[in-house]
């Protein structure tokens, strides 16, 4: 039990952690946007898929800690960090590398949830 979802849980904790910072680069971008009279809305526009990125990159984050804690929700967490990795993309999904990581870290723990 003690090596249970192992590579899901790095392929998250990586992946979350990448998605974060790439809506911290948009959010700073948008900053830079917000700074320009002409690019206002712009700089609105992404400000706000930049507080999008961070809210799916933490939702990754909470699913990394909370997979393998009681059997009975470990598949809806990994749905649940499927479902953010997929919509992080809307951001850039932390710089692409981060939304993949989640991706192939949720197919791995679902085939291991079929597999035992």
């Amino acid at each position: 039990m003690a090596g249970r979802f192992v590579a899901p849980k790095v392929l998250f904790y990586i992946g979350g952690l990448l998605i974060i910072m790439g809506a911290i680069f948009t959010l700073a971008m948008s900053g830079i946007g917000i700074m320009s009279w002409s690019m206002f809305r712009m700089g609105i526009f992404a400000g706000a898929l930049g507080i999008m990125g961070l809210l799916f990159g933490l939702l990754v984050l909470v699913a990394a800690s909370m997979i393998g804690k009681r059997h009975s929700s470990n598949e809806l967490w990994l749905v649940i960090a499927l479902v953010a990795s997929i919509m992080s993309m809307l951001d850039g999904g932390g710089f692409i590398i981060g939304a993949i990581l989640a991706f192939i870290g949720s197919i791995i723990g679902l085939i291991e949830i079929d597999v035992r």
